[in-house]
């Protein structure tokens, strides 16, 4: 039987670890391995491995020093020895025949990469969101691509890595590897890569995952310094991927969609939540503006409402006005505690 690799990095989540790893080990498919690293924490969560492992021998940990999550999803492929890897975040929760059921689908279908479709759990809400394809695909990377990028994109599938069971020769022999420099958007240009390189991808319908959500939106945006940067290497890696077909047009579209609401995201935190002085929220706006990126985008996207004010005067390099803005937008959420843009 094959052995699948599950790497699941560990910091700080002791209060959602035990239930991540009940349903890890109680897979219906027991030629797993688990790599657990611990990234430093410095609650129980390193302890709770080690009593796992103690009960598992399919269980090892591995403790570190924090260099955070992409470090750690490296480190564990170094170490692991399985044909498939697995990628779990330790506060979510497998199915327990996910294994069984992507491992079936990727060896009766020759395939080196199967995604899964998900659930949401919103804990603030106490609701769960079913987050499906609606239907199965096997096909070529044409057909993919037309028929199918959008929905996964638009739909945030294509976006994380715990939904793709990927075999680990296509990892290894196209050196992907998370992108250590960046703690946002890497996931979303790791996917990229391994959906380029995969000869042949099988998209399935069963919501195989459940994400655990602590705040009430279906995408979780904290703010960070070098977003910029680390939004270009996801946006240059999916424009090369969309650049490699015929007739890409609506999928350029989607992704230059998705890198405007991203910025118009940043400026919102920038503007609100961060401690920047103007001169340089101005200095950054100006390089987001003067970018290739930002004008190739602008010029394909036809915005509208709030985005269309926000993006003109940003085109126009009107900086005192995004400032006037969003001090009047700072009050009124202070008052209401609705949403900024």
């Amino acid at each position: 039987m094959e052995i699948v690799s599950i790497i699941i990095p560990v910091y700080n989540c002791k209060d959602y670890l035990e239930d991540c790893l009940t349903h890890v080990i109680k897979q219906t498919y027991e030629w797993i391995e688990v790599i657990l690293i611990d990234d430093g924490s410095m609650d129980s969560s390193g302890r709770i491995c080690d009593d796992y492992a103690r009960g598992d021998n399919r269980i090892t940990v591995y403790h570190r020093k924090n260099e955070g999550v992409s470090a750690s999803r490296n480190y564990g492929l170094e170490h692991s020895s399985g044909k498939y890897i697995l990628f779990v975040d330790a506060d979510d929760v497998m199915e327990t025949d996910m294994v069984e059921k992507c491992i079936h689908l990727a060896e009766c279908n020759q395939a080196e990469l199967v995604i899964c479709s998900f659930k949401y759990h919103i804990i603030k809400d106490n609701r769960i969101v079913e987050n499906s394809l609606g239907s199965d695909f096997l096909g070529t990377k044409e057909e993919l691509f037309g028929q199918w990028f959008n929905i996964l994109v638009e739909k945030e599938i294509l976006n994380p890595p715990w939904n793709k069971f990927i075999r680990k020769d296509l990892l290894d022999n196209n050196h992907i590897r998370f992108n250590k420099q960046f703690s946002i958007c890497e996931d979303m240009a790791f996917s990229i890569q391994v959906l380029d390189a995969s000869r042949k991808t099988v998209l399935t319908k069963n919501m195989l995952y459940n994400y655990y959500l602590k705040s009430s939106g279906t995408l979780v945006f904290k703010f960070h310094e070098n977003f910029i940067e680390a939004l270009s290497y996801f946006y240059e890696n999916a424009y090369g991927y969309c650049k490699k077909y015929k007739n890409n047009d609506r999928q350029l579209k989607t992704i230059h969609t998705l890198y405007l609401n991203r910025i118009f995201m940043f400026i919102n935190q920038i503007c609100t939540i961060s401690c920047w002085d103007k001169e340089k929220m101005d200095k950054t706006m100006k390089k987001i503006v003067q970018s290739k990126q930002f004008l190739t985008a602008y010029r394909s996207v036809r915005l509208k409402g709030k985005k269309k004010i926000i993006g003109t005067i940003l085109k126009n390099e009107q900086f005192w006005l995004i400032h006037i803005l969003y001090s009047f937008k700072t009050k009124a959420l202070k008052i209401s505690g609705g949403r900024l843009l």
